[in-house]
């Protein structure tokens, strides 16, 4: 009842706020735009897309260190899996479908899969704080954005700390822990316990130093195809003339706007808005 409560209020936020975004807006002008705009581009954005799909497969199975050999083309579907009941779902519900998709090939199972994607949630922040940041000296950019950024980078510095010192804990540290911890009621469960350590081993990729490269490496190439794909939409609707620092403004804005939870259709709207 209750989840069904917060659907509904969901989705009565964004209709809500869907009407003040659009009462300005032309619909008119909005047809013909859409009737002028060169489909042509949308070709290579498909492509593109498609891409960037992999590279987030390929750096999600190096944060499943060390069980990082898993087939790539599985990673694959399961990202754009999630992708799709993000789309339909609410509160991003695809993370929790990748989660149990990929917890089934892991030997610490969903635990394990989840704190996968927190680094990898944490990553997307940080990387768009860094863009954000080579921004500032050449747009000026609403203020709104400026500090969401502040506060999104703060907040993502913070957590990868902690998220590094969980992952240095080892089972020793978790042993000690468990002194405090298994005393508790409830928390003290074995199988809280197990699932505590299988969440720590999917962690433990950010204490090993040879594959932090890669991992920056791939969360670069993924954002920067994100901002090409952003002006490849512009080109088709007849704005390629503007800069394609424009293109980054956009992602910025939109990428801060999707670090939390949505309603349905969340992707709609933004592609509507945008």
């Amino acid at each position: 009842m209750k989840s069904r409560l917060r659907l509904i209020v969901g989705i009565v936020i964004s209709l809500v706020c869907f009407y003040f975004a659009l009462r300005i807006v032309d619909l008119g002008k909005v047809w013909q735009t859409y009737r002028g705009a060169n489909y042509w581009y949308l070709l290579p954005a498909l492509c593109l897309l498609i891409v960037i799909s992999w590279a987030r497969a390929r750096r999600w199975r190096l944060l499943m260190y060390p069980n990082n050999e898993l087939p790539l083309g599985r990673l694959f579907s399961i990202v754009n899996i999630g992708y799709l009941f993000n789309n339909i779902l609410p509160a991003k519900a695809g993370e929790l479908v990748r989660a149990y998709l990929a917890g089934r090939m892991l030997p610490g199972g969903v635990p394990q899969t989840l704190s996968t994607l927190l680094v990898e949630r944490l990553l997307d922040v940080l990387v768009v704080v860094a863009l954000l940041a080579v921004l500032l000296p050449f747009v000026a950019l609403p203020l709104w954005i400026v500090r969401a950024g502040r506060l999104f980078g703060l907040l993502a510095i913070g957590g990868t700390m902690v998220l590094v010192l969980l992952g240095r804990i080892g089972d020793r540290g978790l042993e000690n822990l468990w002194g405090i911890l298994g005393n508790l009621p409830l928390i003290g469960h074995p199988k809280v316990k197990e699932a505590l350590r299988n969440v720590l081993k999917g962690l433990r990729v950010l204490s090993v130093g040879k594959l932090l490269p890669r991992v920056v490496f791939w969360s670069l190439f993924i954002w920067l195809g994100y901002g090409i794909f952003n002006y490849l939409l512009m080109a088709a609707f007849r704005m390629a003339y503007l800069p394609l620092l424009s293109a980054f403004v956009v992602l910025c804005a939109t990428g801060f706007s999707m670090m939390v939870p949505s309603s349905p259709w969340f992707s709609t709207l933004i592609f509507l808005l945008y």
